[in-house]
C-alpha cells in the first residue's frame, strides 16, 4: 500500500508540471447602462516554465523506492522467520519423538530392572532412587520437548499467517 501511495505521489508531482488551464465566463444581464446582455469569456494558462518540480519529483521517487525496498526487506524477513520456525519445529519434533520412542522406554526398563534387582537383594536403595530419578527426568524432558515442538509449530503457523497477510495485502 505504501508503494502504491508513493507511486501516486510521483504521478501527482509530475502532473503539477503540466500547464493549468482556467476558464472564466461572465454574463452581464439587466444592466441599464448596457444596450443588451454582455457575455464575456476567457481562458488563462499557467505554464510552469521555470519550475519543472524536479526536486519534488525526485523526492517522491525516492520515497517510492524506499517503500518498495522496505516491502522487499519485510518479505525477506518473513520468509527467514518462516524458514527458522520450520527448522526449529522439525528439530523439536525429532527430539520429542526420539525421547518418546527410545529414551523413555530404555529409562523405564532400567528402572524396572533396578527395582527387580533391589527386590532380589543385588542392588542397593541408592541405585533404585537414581533409576527412578532418571526415569522422572526423562519424562520431564519428554514433556518439555513436546511443549517445545508445539510452540515451534505455533511459530510456523504465525509466520505463515504473517506471510499470507503480506502477500494478500491490497
Amino acid at each position: 500500500a505504501q508503494s502504491a501511495a508513493a507511486a501516486a505521489r510521483v504521478r501527482a508531482e509530475q502532473r503539477q508540471r503540466w500547464p493549468v488551464v482556467s476558464a472564466l465566463v461572465t454574463i452581464n444581464q439587466g444592466d441599464p447602462t448596457l444596450p443588451g446582455t454582455d457575455v464575456i469569456g476567457g481562458l488563462s494558462f499557467e505554464a510552469p516554465v521555470l519550475n519543472q518540480r524536479g526536486g519534488a519529483i525526485d523526492r517522491a521517487r525516492a520515497e517510492q523506492t524506499l517503500a518498495e525496498t522496505t516491502t522487499d526487506v519485510e518479505g525477506r524477513r518473513l520468509s527467514a522467520e518462516l524458514d527458522d520456525a520450520f527448522e526449529q519445529a522439525r528439530a523439536a519434533e525429532i527430539r520429542a519423538r526420539a525421547l518418546g520412542a527410545e529414551v523413555l522406554p530404555a529409562l523405564e526398563e532400567a528402572r524396572r530392572m533396578t527395582e527387580e534387582g533391589y527386590r532380589d537383594g543385588h542392588v542397593d536403595l541408592l541405585r533404585v532412587l537414581e533409576a527412578q530419578r532418571a526415569a522422572l527426568e526423562g519424562r520431564t524432558a519428554y514433556v518439555e520437548a513436546q511443549a517445545a515442538w508445539q510452540r515451534a509449530r505455533a511459530d510456523v503457523e504465525r509466520a505463515l499467517g504473517d506471510e499470507a497477510e503480506a502477500t494478500h495485502a491490497p
